[in-house]
């Protein structure tokens, strides 16, 4: 039973405790946070040149509104992917949407 869940445990030693997330979850993370957004972008764009002139021209921009709210919000969210705690400081791996950033806090 691992108490650390979603994270996997690498190494719980008394000095030092390193978590990561399982590939299958930091897959899982990457579509939610990456592909959602692109595919949500094409289907918005596909409604609006099908159906535009039946939708309420109010509901065209509450929608796009809505939309790339959601998309940017999706789109530059970062993730925790990796915890190292160690001789009193925590160590912190995020994905961000320009690649890995290392937070260390004491």
């Amino acid at each position: 039973m691992n108490i650390y869940q979603p994270y996997e445990e690498l190494a719980d030693k008394s000095d030092v405790l390193h978590l990561k997330l399982s590939d299958a979850r930091d897959r899982m993370l990457f579509v939610t946070y990456r592909a959602i957004p692109i595919g949500l972008t094409l289907m918005v764009w596909y409604i609006l040149q099908q159906k535009r002139a039946e939708i309420p021209m109010g509901f065209n921009y509450t929608l796009i509104g809505v939309s790339v709210a959601l998309i940017v919000w999706l789109f530059f969210r970062s993730y925790t992917c990796e915890i190292k705690i160690a001789a009193g400081k925590i160590f912190l791996l995020r994905k961000t949407i320009t690649g890995v950033k290392e937070i260390n806090m004491d």
